[in-house]
């Protein structure tokens, strides 16, 4: 339901853009910060880095300069979007941790693979908010814990050969 009410607001945003002749010079990019649990691992909302949680779109649509229909599989990090967005519309990008995708969006390739990381802390729900909590996905694994007040909970997954992420490899020899 929430997929299809954004696709509708989303869909009537660029109908309009379009009648108004605005999209002839517009870059459209559509991601968000975090997917949700529906129920898989038990779960519902966030606050995990199950791949449910971390995996989530990145579109980018601009028929000048990226070919129409290219689908990759390549992990990559929102941190990528300014510059990829400013390099796309010819302007300089400020010195960033995110490198642009724009060079294989263009050629239709997929970027170059690199760690992907994440962060996030429960202050926010004011329960344990001196808790970091981080993961990198590099390739096949993803490593995830708790970084406070000391590491802990680590969890260590081979996504290829456990892409329900049940087997946690950490202090397996």
């Amino acid at each position: 339901g929430e997929v299809a009410y954004l696709d509708a607001l989303l869909g009537g945003l660029l109908d309009w853009m379009a009648a108004h002749g605005l999209l002839e010079n517009t870059i459209v990019a559509l991601t968000c910060d975090h997917g949700t649990h529906l129920g898989d691992f038990g779960l519902v909302q966030k606050q995990t880095f199950y791949e449910p949680v971390v995996s989530v779109p990145l579109i980018l649509w601009y028929p000048r300069a990226i070919p129409e229909g290219g689908v990759y599989e390549t992990p990559v990090e929102t941190l990528s979007l300014l510059p990829t967005l400013l390099d796309l519309a010819g302007l300089p990008a400020p010195q960033s941790d995110g490198p642009s995708l724009a060079g294989p969006l263009t050629r239709g390739s997929e970027p170059e693979a690199r760690p992907v990381f994440s962060e996030f802390t429960l202050g926010s729900y004011r329960t344990r908010p001196e808790d970091r909590l981080v993961m990198v996905r590099d390739g096949r694994w993803k490593a995830s814990c708790c970084l406070d007040p000391y590491p802990h909970d680590v969890d260590l997954c081979d996504l290829e050969a456990d892409p329900q992420e049940r087997r946690n490899l950490h202090g397996d020899p």
